[in-house]
């Protein structure tokens, strides 16, 4: 049987993506065990910063493959209405 390398892109990927989430748990488990604030709430808004900027990134990747297709689409001279 074969197995499947990781690139390292992947692998950081899925890191910060677990990591997000074990960072969001704890900081909600902080809170409803009323432990102090200061802590629970820097482990929940890092955590969900990391899955945001994780998410964000490929946003804006797909939102700039659109407008590169529609700049391809405008160049051709096509016309594309609904």
């Amino acid at each position: 049987m074969v197995e499947k390398l990781l690139g390292i892109d992947e692998a950081l990927y899925k890191g910060v993506m677990v990591g997000g989430f074990i960072a969001l748990a704890l900081g909600a488990l902080g809170f409803s065990q009323n432990e102090e604030w200061r802590p629970s709430g820097v482990a929940f808004v890092l955590g969900g910063a990391a899955i945001t900027l994780r998410l964000s990134i490929a946003f804006v990747g797909v939102l700039l493959l659109f407008l590169l297709i529609a700049a391809i689409i405008s160049a051709l001279g096509l016309d594309v209405s609904i």
